[in-house]
């Protein structure tokens, strides 16, 4: 393990594996933006109390910027170092695909166990301590998540789709719209109607109309399709959906205001290049800070500040930026203000033909 930086760790602590050496760990990979991992915290805190004193070390490691994590922490304080990875190199060690994930290390650095972290317990602790703790692992992100019906032993599907009533985040670990992709399958947790619409059809939320329930029922969604086959996903959720939901739909445009974002005359000199592995973003009422940051994310980040209206990106750039923004809370004339002066963005009010998504039926799906 080959860290950037140690957070809350006693001074001088090396930030490689030597800091760790002859002790059992519980090492949590997490983010300030994974809601999942959020929600997690106390639990993993309470259990750092418990074992306060006692020879194991609690490590949360994220390959977020350090100036995010700290701002975070003042926050939410977490029981245990936290580590900032060196290049992702942690990270891609460990096969990290989706967060929280949770592992137990022996000692000796042998790993134990994976898990989410609800999982861990004072029990499982206790025997990576004693040394008698074998191999325990709990599925982190896979097929079993969305049951299904399955032969025991059976080789797994070339096509398949699950949509269910989204299970409570107790049960999945993760929350609601949270999305893995793992070897060819990809899930969604916990989303509304309108949002996997969205995600099937290519288009903004709000621009998908329908009756109330779209945006009130949640559902798991689970799609497998073969090798080499990734381009086909997304119409294959789309008739899924289509028949799940007796959906007839059809496109209309319809006169809609946008804000139109756009490079000012001098250029957007306020936004810096950054080095690609970074990344990060920290928001506070009127005052945004972004690490490696694309202008869609930024855009993203505007939307509830804007009251919903799309955004449409006229800036031309690419690549990632790093950025702070501050401006008056709830007031979109010092929104406009602040991109101008500090970003050397412009942003205007125009209005247009948009295309909207309109269900003209749709039927809530009866379970058994």
């Amino acid at each position: 393990m080959q860290l950037a930086q140690l957070i809350d760790a006693p001074a001088g602590t090396p930030t490689d594996s030597a800091a760790f050496r002859g002790r059992p760990v519980v090492l949590e990979f997490w983010a300030t933006w994974c809601g999942g991992c959020v929600a997690a915290i106390p639990h993993l805190n309470a259990l750092a109390k418990e074992f306060q004193g006692k020879p194991v070390l609690f490590l949360s490691v994220t390959d977020e910027n350090p100036a995010v994590v700290r701002a975070f922490l003042k926050r939410r304080p977490m029981g245990g170092w936290i580590g900032v990875d060196r290049d992702d190199a942690t990270v891609r060690r460990y096969g990290i695909f989706a967060r929280p994930q949770t592992f137990l290390i022996d000692a000796h650095g042998v790993l134990r166990g994976g898990m989410l972290p609800n999982k861990v317990d004072a029990g499982l602790i206790d025997r990576l301590i004693a040394g008698r703790l074998r191999a325990v692992y709990s599925p982190i992100a896979d097929s079993s998540r969305v049951e299904t019906r399955t032969v025991a032993g059976a080789p797994a599907p070339l096509l398949d789709v699950r949509i269910r009533p989204a299970a409570p985040v107790a049960v999945s670990g993760y929350s609601p719209g949270a999305q893995i992709e793992d070897h060819g399958s990809f899930q969604i947790f916990g989303s509304t109607l309108r949002s996997l619409l969205a995600y099937a059809d290519g288009m903004r939320s709000d621009r998908i109309q329908g009756p109330a329930w779209i945006d009130r029922d949640r559902f798991d969604l689970a799609v497998t399709v073969p090798y080499g086959r990734d381009a086909i996903r997304k119409q294959v959720v789309a008739e899924a959906l289509t028949e799940t939901f007796g959906l007839s739909v059809r496109h209309e445009e319809q006169p809609t205001e946008v804000y139109v974002l756009r490079a000012a005359s001098g250029g957007a000199t306020g936004l810096k290049p950054s080095h690609p592995i970074s990344k990060g973003f920290w928001a506070a009422p009127g005052h945004l800070t972004g690490v490696g940051t694309s202008i869609p994310q930024l855009i993203f980040r505007l939307g509830g500040e804007l009251h919903g209206v799309q955004v449409v990106d006229e800036t031309g750039l690419q690549g990632s930026y790093n950025f702070d923004l501050i401006w008056q809370a709830g007031d979109v004339a010092s929104l406009k203000s602040a991109l101008h002066r500090q970003l050397g963005l412009s942003l205007t009010k125009e209005s247009g033909p948009e295309d909207f998504l309109v269900l003209v039926a749709a039927e809530q799906a009866k379970t058994r």
